[in-house]
C-alpha cells in the first residue's frame, strides 16, 4: 500500500473520523442484560441476519421471545461503514446474534472537505554550503460532491432466554 495513503488513514483515525464505529456510538441498551452479557464470555462467531427494513421490527420481536435482547443501534450516515464494525461491536457487548438492515435514504450534493499534501522545497546555505529541505503540509480544500445517505439499523441479542427478573 502507498505510504502516503497509510499516513492519511492513520491521521484520519487519530482525528476520529474514519475509525468511528457508528454501531457503538449509537447503541441504546435494552436494560442491564447488556452489562451481564458484556461481562460474560465473548462470542467467537456472531450470526448476522440481513433483513429488509419492513420486517426488521417484527423479526426482532420474534427473536426476543427466545433470546436476550441487548439493545439496538440506529443511525443515518454518508460515511463508509465497514461490515466488520457490526461484528466487532457485537462481540464487545457479548452479542452472538445481530439483525441488520441497511436502507437507502437519499443522494444529495454536499460540501466535503478533502486534504491535499503540499510540498515545498527551500534552498539556502549553511556555513557557505548549499542545503535544501522539504516541508510537507496537509491543506484542506472543499469540494461539492454527491453523497449517498443510508440508514443503518442493528438489533443485538444474546442467544438463549434471560432469566426473568422478579419485581
Amino acid at each position: 500500500m502507498n505510504p502516503i495513503v497509510v499516513a492519511v488513514f492513520a491521521l484520519t483515525c487519530l482525528a476520529g473520523t474514519a475509525c468511528t464505529n457508528h454501531y457503538k456510538d449509537n447503541f441504546q441498551a435494552s436494560n442491564s442484560a447488556v452489562l451481564s452479557a458484556s461481562k460474560g464470555s465473548k462470542p467467537l462467531i456472531v450470526d448476522v441476519v440481513v433483513l429488509p427494513k419492513s420486517v426488521h421490527k417484527m423479526a426482532a420481536e420474534e427473536r426476543a421471545k427466545s433470546n436476550t435482547l441487548l439493545g439496538e443501534s440506529r443511525f443515518q450516515t454518508s460515511d463508509s461503514v465497514a461490515e466488520s464494525d457490526l461484528t466487532t461491536f457485537a462481540r464487545e457487548i457479548g452479542s452472538d446474534l445481530a439483525l441488520s438492515t441497511k436502507k437507502f435514504v437519499e443522494s444529495k450534493q454536499q460540501l466535503v472537505t478533502h486534504e491535499r499534501l503540499l510540498r515545498s522545497v527551500t534552498r539556502g546555505t549553511v556555513n557557505g554550503k548549499p542545503v535544501s529541505w522539504v516541508t510537507e503540509t496537509w491543506v484542506p480544500y472543499p469540494v461539492m460532491e454527491t453523497v449517498t445517505v443510508y440508514e443503518y439499523w442493528a438489533t443485538f441479542f444474546r442467544k438463549g432466554t434471560a432469566p426473568k427478573i422478579l419485581p
